[in-house]
Parts: structure tokens; sequence; C-alpha cells
């Protein structure tokens, strides 16, 4: 007896309306739950994702196709095949086309509402990082303050993370078959040295895109050898 008693009063709180002390907000709430329940018979269960990934995708292009081969179906006997009534066809349709107009209008009231939510939300996140900002140096060994400190710590952590510097890709070098030919024709196995006026020794320097010019030999005796 007990435990029907509870369950009964359990089911009393779930179905009592929550008011929000705003007479416009709640009268709209309720014309929304009214709207919801009048047109529930025609809703069916509510889909999962799966479910959604499951139905026929309709081309964007072919939609007011529709229209045009459930009227032929009326109009041309013989066109529905054995089991598929033109009349429920017809019937189907226009079912469709008024929900469709239902559903526009709760789409852009829900957007609406939504952006106004999100608006609020972030000046009221704002307003609250204000908040934790002084409350961080709040003298007196308050807990309170203490423990929304500590759980407003522990919320920015879980925050996205610090992109990581990607490390620079390294160029090209010129392989040693791809080396320019010699003056004799035959194909150089290495970068050829050459001398300045001042006795150093300088080397070609070869990068991507070819030679580059040419620098001093790091090692000129082994270079000239």
């Amino acid at each position: 007896m007990a435990k029907t008693k509870a369950v009964n009063q359990k089911q009393a709180v779930a179905v009592a309306p929550v008011g929000t002390g705003d007479p416009v907000i709640d009268t709209a709430r309720q014309d929304v739950l009214h709207a919801l329940a009048t047109v529930e018979p025609l809703l069916g269960q509510p889909m999962d994702g799966s479910e959604r990934i499951r139905l026929v995708k309709v081309r964007r292009s072919g939609q007011q196709l529709i229209v045009t081969f459930v009227g032929l179906a009326s109009l041309k006997p013989g066109l529905a095949p054995p089991g598929m009534d033109p009349a429920v066809l017809a019937t189907n349709l226009t079912q469709y086309q008024q929900m469709v107009v239902l559903s526009n209008a709760a789409t852009g009231l829900a957007k609406r509402l939504a952006d106004a939510v999100a608006e609020r939300q972030a000046v009221l996140w704002t307003d609250a990082l204000t908040l934790y900002g002084i409350a961080q140096y709040w003298k007196g060994g308050d807990m309170e303050v203490q423990t929304a400190v500590a759980q407003m710590k522990a919320a920015l952590a879980l925050g996205p993370k610090a992109s990581q510097a990607k490390k620079p890709k390294k160029s090209k070098q010129t392989s040693p078959a791809s080396a320019p030919a010699s003056g004799d024709g035959s194909q150089s196995t290495g970068p050829a040295t050459t001398g300045t006026g001042n006795g150093t020794q300088q080397v070609p320097l070869y990068g991507p895109d070819g030679p580059e010019g040419t620098v001093p030999a790091t090692n000129p005796a082994k270079a000239g050898s």
C-alpha cells in the first residue's frame, strides 16, 4: 500500500505544472503543451538517431515531384500498383503538407527561443566569471565561496585543449642522382668545389628549387683533396 502511494505521489510530481512566475512565459508554455497534446496522435513515436538514418533519403530537387506523381496516380487509372490506393496517397499528401506548415511555425519558435536563451546565458556566464575572479581573493574563509571557486576551477579545467605547435616540415634535399651534370657530360657524384681569389674554397648550395649559390667549405683541406 505504501509502495502504491509513493508511485502515485511520483506521478503527481511528474505531471504537476511548473510555473516560472512570469505569466506571459507560463501561458505560452501551456499553449505549447496543449498544441503538442492536440497533434500527438498524428506524430507517432519519437525516433532515435539510428531510425532517422534508416529513413529513405529524399532528394531536395525532387521534393516537388511527390505532388506531381501523387496527382498522376489519382488521374491515371492503372498507374498505381496493386495495394497502393490513390485516394490514400492523396490523403497522406494533404496531411504531410499541413504538418509542414505546423513544423515551420514550431521550428521558427524553437529557433527564436534558442537564440534568446543562448544570449542570456552568455551574459550570465560573463557575470559569473567576473564574480569568480573576485571570489578567488575573498577573505574570511567562507566555505560556500571556497566551494564555488573550486567548482569553477574544475569546470574551467575541462575546457578546450591548447593547440600544439606544429613541427616545421623538413626541406627536401637534392639526392646525388639529381645533381647537375659536370662539364664533360658525366654526372657529378657530389658537389664540386670552387676557389676564390682570397684562397677560400666555395662549394655550391642546392635547395628544393635548384642551385642557391655557394657557401664557404667547412673543411677546405678535405674539399680540395
